[in-house]
């Protein structure tokens, strides 16, 4: 049976955030990310810049292997929101940025913190950390046999599905899915409902894309 390959990602336009009628001014913003327990970098956490006038879009950019990360954004007040995988998203609120502006250290909290006990039950891993991604292994996940797609996206960390059948990201529902690169004119709900989950060797969580998954 040929395989399937759902991609789910949420946008992070990068979109000019100034009139046509005035060229902006760009200051550049550097920073760092912190795992909050272990002080150690986190590299490709998210940074998104949202300036807070009405129907601006975000600015995004992520950190490097040293946890570093450094943007020109137009001048203007920003909440800055700092989030990587399986950690918890840090935002910072109504930030002034009228000249060149070095961050303090950001740390960030794993959410597996709270967890009393981890047993491990299986030698493959079903998750699997790259890059600019993460890779859920659904045929390493025996509890998703004889599901719908639906069923393995709620097994992934961080991914929810309602009674609806509504996919969210960490409790954002504005994500887009693809099954072997393309979206289907139907609903996900639909789509997804009525996909096999034996059928699907991996889903892939990408909140950051590339240009080549699309021009939007």
């Amino acid at each position: 049976m040929k395989k399937l390959y759902p991609v789910l990602f949420v946008f992070c336009i990068i979109s000019s955030l100034y009139s046509q009628n005035k060229t902006p001014i760009y200051q550049t913003v550097k920073g760092q990310v912190l795992d909050s327990s272990t002080k150690l970098p986190l590299e490709f956490a998210t940074i998104s810049f949202q300036e807070k006038t009405e129907g601006s879009m975000p600015i995004g950019t992520i950190t490097d292997d040293k946890g570093n990360f450094k943007l020109s954004v137009p001048t203007g007040t920003y909440d800055i929101t700092f989030d990587f995988l399986s950690f918890q998203p840090f935002q910072l609120i109504n930030v002034s940025i009228l000249k060149d502006l070095n961050l303090n250290p950001v740390t960030l909290k794993s959410t597996l913190e709270n967890l009393a006990e981890i047993q491990v039950t299986a030698s493959n891993k079903a998750a699997v950390i790259k890059l600019d991604r993460m890779v859920y292994l659904v045929d390493k996940d025996l509890t998703v046999t004889g599901g719908s797609a639906l069923n393995a996206l709620n097994s992934v960390p961080n991914v929810s599905v309602n009674a609806e059948g509504l996919v969210s990201l960490r409790n954002d529902p504005h994500v887009k899915i693809l099954v072997n690169g393309k979206q289907s004119a139907q609903s996900n709900a639909d789509v997804l409902n009525n996909l096999n989950a034996e059928a699907i060797e991996k889903i892939e969580v990408i909140t950051v894309p590339s240009s080549r998954f699309s021009a939007e």
